[in-house]
């Protein structure tokens, strides 16, 4: 999908970016370092620990593999806070993997 937005961090300010950029028609993947936080907001289909009264849309996935995460989204539109205060490695190896992805996909289009 064109307009499908991968947010990197399921904190408070990542899960609140997922939740408007959903709620404003944007299908998006949420993806955090936590799995069994990201396994509970799958099931509950809300994030208990930061914001529990905010139900996720529909149009919000929660993914557990960061590269499933950065294939499903076109754009990587966020590094959570806390992710970006993480070692500058950690950061790259994310762009890294969002720069691939896309390069890989430029290059089937046009295949």
């Amino acid at each position: 999908d064109p307009h499908a937005i991968a947010v990197v961090g399921a904190g408070s300010w990542g899960t609140a970016l997922a939740i408007h950029l959903a709620r404003s028609g944007h299908p998006t993947v949420l993806w955090g370092r936590d799995r069994a936080a990201l396994a509970e907001m799958r099931a509950e289909r809300r994030n208990r620990r930061y914001l529990p009264r905010a139900a996720f849309p529909a149009a919000l996935q929660v993914e557990t593999d960061l590269d499933a995460a950065l294939a499903a989204g076109e754009r990587v539109s966020a590094i959570a806070r806390r992710l970006a205060a993480s070692g500058a490695g950690e950061r790259s190896e994310i762009y890294a993997r969002a720069s691939a992805r896309k390069a890989a996909a430029a290059g089937r289009s046009t295949a």
